[in-house]
C-alpha cells in the first residue's frame, strides 16, 4: 500500500487515502510532543500523499486538534 492510495466510500464518490495519520500522539497520549515536531510530522505525512487525518476533541482534551 502506498500512502496516497485512495478508497471510495458511499454513493457520492467521497474518497480518502487508505493510509491515515492518527492524532493521539498530538494529544500527548504516551509522552509530550513539541508543537513544532507535531507540525513537521503532519507536513511530512501530507508530503507523502496522506489526506486522512484522525483527531478528536478527546485526544489530549482537545490538544490534538
Amino acid at each position: 500500500m502506498k500512502a496516497n492510495d485512495r478508497e471510495s466510500v458511499g454513493p457520492h464518490g467521497l474518497e480518502f487515502t487508505r493510509m491515515g495519520l492518527g492524532g493521539t500522539a498530538f494529544g500527548n497520549l504516551y509522552s509530550a510532543i513539541d508543537e513544532a515536531e507535531a507540525m513537521e510530522l503532519v507536513r511530512a505525512a501530507k508530503g507523502c500523499g496522506v489526506r486522512y487525518f484522525d483527531t478528536a476533541p478527546l485526544y489530549g482534551y482537545g490538544l490534538s486538534e
